[in-house]
């Protein structure tokens, strides 16, 4: 299995990296920092079951990153989860209508989060 987490944060990229390890080490995980460089990583060839991706990033945000992977037909069976602080129920039904596939709360904690990739990654 491979993820992918799109983020702008350090800090938030290495405590996805940390729930997945404690989940189950062998999943491979990529990241990028913001969503320019996420799409050069996808357009570099590798091809996540997963990907995790922040909303709120400087020039790329998550919504130009979301549409561009569900325009690109090589992309667009991947599973795409909007991470955030907060949603309000107007963004996730926009979300939804571009293709994203569910959210996780980033204020939940490395427990919540751990679990949140844990049931995401169990119902596959």
């Amino acid at each position: 299995m491979v993820l992918l987490i799109i983020d702008d944060d350090e800090d938030d990229i290495q405590s996805f990296k940390d729930a997945v390890d404690r989940i189950d080490s062998d999943i491979k995980v990529y990241s990028a920092e913001g969503g320019e460089k996420g799409i050069e990583l996808l357009k570099s060839g590798i091809h996540p079951d997963y990907v995790f991706l922040d909303i709120n990033m400087p020039g790329m945000n998550g919504k130009d990153v979301l549409t561009k992977i569900k325009a690109n037909p090589a992309w667009n069976n991947i599973q795409i989860f909007m991470n955030s602080t907060t949603f309000n129920p107007k963004e996730i039904q926009e979300y939804r209508k571009i293709g994203c596939n569910g959210f996780v709360v980033k204020a939940g904690g490395p427990k919540q989060l751990e679990k949140d990739i844990r049931l995401i990654i169990n119902s596959r």
